[in-house]
């Protein structure tokens, strides 16, 4: 499973309407969301791709969630390997937080599975509602390095290996420290 953007888009630009996040942040983030999924799309068009989504509205574990289901998989996240913005931790830590990922939460929340350990906070980020998120999206697993190592030949910086599917199952995501 792979990610090509950073997640905590919408716990920023809430941070953002608050007046509470700073320039170098705002930067960040506008620069992530203007940043068209298109390229990434043309790398992978010439891979074996098996299910593809964008991360928007319903969060990366809400998005994952609709693979799963839909192809009647297991999965497992890495919660270290996702790339996350500056601030986020810190913003969600104090409570800055969209309702629309306080409702991803309540919602996917009965189809994840958490590692002891996993903090609060992280279970906010992986749900949070995105903004212009990047392309998330599984491979098989000898392709993986040729397409991250071809993603960030083609400027796409953040792309990351952040979990695997697991084989046959009824949808659920295990969440790894």
């Amino acid at each position: 499973i792979i990610l090509t953007k950073p997640v905590g888009t919408g716990i920023l630009t809430t941070a953002l309407k608050r007046g509470l996040a700073g320039e170098k942040t705002r930067k960040e983030i506008i620069r992530s969301m203007s940043e068209l999924n298109m390229k990434a799309a043309e790398v992978l068009s010439v891979y074996n791709v098996h299910a593809c989504t964008d991360v928007t509205g319903f969060g990366l574990l809400g998005h994952l969630s609709e693979v799963t289901f839909a192809s009647k998989t297991n999965a497992e996240v890495f919660s270290a390997a996702v790339p996350v913005f500056d601030e986020t931790a810190n913003m969600a830590a104090a409570g800055i937080v969209p309702g629309g990922t306080l409702n991803n939460q309540s919602h996917f929340s009965r189809h994840t599975g958490f590692d002891e350990g996993i903090s609060s906070v992280m279970k906010l980020i992986l749900f949070d509602a995105q903004t212009s998120g990047g392309l998330l999206f599984t491979v098989p697993s000898d392709e993986k390095d040729k397409i991250l190592t071809e993603l960030k030949n083609n400027g796409i910086q953040h792309a990351s290996h952040i979990g695997n599917c697991l084989g046959r199952g009824s949808g659920k995501i295990f969440i790894r420290k």
